[in-house]
């Protein structure tokens, strides 16, 4: 391969790596669809509501410099995590705008107390499943085979799934779900799954770790000293090292072993016994 060459594949990588991929191109699209049907609900709510809106509107603002503040965090994170990452991290943004803008306008709205608990709350819950699904994706990349793929992708849908149960409970129209029997079940049902998930992939990578430092590769043995066909060592340098060039012209060298006796496996050309390098390829090397 000439030099010439060498270039060429890195600037092909370095192309693909910046083409736009569909995920980074559908995204903004979707936060701003979203912004934008947040608005329309919190303008359409504020002209036909009976009661005084000044307060629902400063929450709304409020609410939406949160979600933009959300969303500067999330661009920053997805340029070190992968694009399906970024997905869901700006998908969690956008339920977290929903959830509150709905929230504010809802008519039954039990006054401040919503943004004293519920959305705080949602918040945190949000952020911390967020958190939860990244440590899955470290721990399935140290992982091996396709069992830790599998566990870790089914963790993490039950880890966004028990967060979605748990808030829509803190929702003002969602609240009487947890009263019901079959919805405790189901987020109870999510969350040991998501548990035992993360548990199951902790102990896959601690055993995975063991297994593979106890295959680790031996270190490199060690070589002889050379000596000539006859016995002899080959004369030393001042600074330690063989000094092939006190050799005569017709000096032939042993075949080489290692400290414990072994010789050293031939190449596929073979040969008997080793040659002092010449003049000129001493100059080479």
């Amino acid at each position: 391969m000439t030099e010439s060459s060498l270039p060429q594949p890195e600037t092909e990588t370095a192309h693909a790596s910046a083409a736009p991929k569909p995920t980074g191109r559908v995204l903004p699209y979707v936060v701003l669809i979203a912004l934008l049907a947040c608005a329309i609900y919190s303008v359409v709510a504020i002209l036909i509501d009976g009661e005084p809106g000044f307060g629902r509107a400063l929450d709304s603002v409020l609410a939406v410099a949160v979600f933009t503040g959300l969303i500067w965090i999330d661009t920053l994170i997805a340029r070190r995590r992968p694009k399906w990452f970024a997905a869901v991290s700006y998908c969690g943004s956008v339920y977290l705008l929903a959830f509150w803008v709905s929230n504010i306008w809802a008519e039954d709205i039990g006054g401040h107390l919503i943004l004293g608990f519920a959305h705080p709350a949602t918040l945190i819950i949000v952020r911390l499943t967020l958190l939860h699904v990244d440590l899955i994706r470290v721990m399935v990349r140290k992982g091996s085979g396709p069992l830790s793929v599998f566990i870790g992708a089914l963790t993490g849908v039950a880890a966004s799934a028990t967060a979605i149960l748990l808030t829509l409970s803190l929702h003002v129209w969602g609240a009487p779900l947890l009263e019901l029997e079959p919805y405790s079940r189901v987020w109870a049902a999510t969350a040991m799954l998501a548990a035992f998930g993360t548990i199951a992939l902790l102990i896959t990578g601690v055993l995975t770790g063991a297994r593979v430092t106890r295959t680790a590769a031996p270190e490199p043995a060690t070589l002889m000293w050379p000596r000539l066909h006859d016995g002899t060592p080959v004369p030393a340098t001042p600074s330690g090292a063989p000094d092939f060039s006190a050799l005569p012209p017709n000096a032939v060298l042993a075949w080489p072993r290692y400290l414990d006796g072994t010789p050293v496996p031939a190449r596929a050309t073979g040969g008997r016994h080793l040659s002092p390098p010449t003049t000129s390829e001493r100059d080479s090397e």
